[in-house]
């Protein structure tokens, strides 16, 4: 009976582990309001931050051409938008390329937005979970920091006063300390929300 108690005492620690595991893996942020205006903000706040917004792929209007195919199966949550932004920020990218290569699996990376009943999930990928004992740590790091904090912004001017979802990092609250490098970053022509969705060689050509 002991062995049976203990089987189960171990197996409930490994699933609730791996669950731990699995939410901190991806930073997610529920913000309220209209889906469109709050991707417009979302891609600003990132491109301030010096992300630019390479590649926008609406995912919900791709999947919604298989909704006759996969009838009941299809959207079974009911979500009314689904999109995504792929973002690059060049000096980030050179630092993986050069302390860590293998890091580069996640260049450019993705913030994806889903939306239902007013309320926006905003989604990214927590790159410091990946390979905690990489030699770019310290750049993983900035970047996470860099770009949940672009997403708390807006979050925060849609519920001023809520509290971030993630450790503030040195410097101003919410933004690890500004690098002149990175800011003095030229910014082309045609990047802004403004512009046509799809690829835009950003990343190519910012050096």
């Amino acid at each position: 009976m002991r062995v049976k108690r203990f089987s189960l005492f171990l197996f409930l620690a490994l699933i609730s582990v791996q669950c731990i595991a699995a939410s901190e893996a991806i930073y997610r942020r529920d913000i309220r309001g209209e889906f469109a205006a709050v991707y417009q903000e979302i891609y600003r706040s990132l491109e301030e931050a010096r992300f630019l917004v390479v590649f926008e792929t609406n995912i919900g209007a791709n999947l919604a051409k298989n909704a006759e195919r996969w009838g009941e199966n299809y959207n079974r949550n009911g979500f009314e938008d689904v999109r995504s932004m792929v973002i690059c920020n060049p000096w980030y990218a050179n630092q993986l390329l050069n302390l860590d290569p293998r890091m580069m699996a996640v260049c450019p990376m993705s913030v994806t937005l889903i939306g239902k009943g007013g309320v926006v999930m905003v989604l990214f990928e927590r790159l410091t979970t990946l390979v905690p004992d990489s030699p770019a740590a310290g750049v993983l790091w900035e970047i996470e920091n860099t770009v949940m904090g672009a997403i708390e912004d807006v979050a925060a001017a849609h519920s001023p006063g809520a509290d971030p979802v993630f450790p503030a990092a040195p410097g101003t609250p919410g933004h690890p300390v500004p690098d002149r490098r990175r800011a003095s970053l030229p910014r082309l022509p045609g990047a802004g929300a403004s512009g046509p969705p799809g690829f835009h060689p950003l990343c190519a050509d910012l050096r």
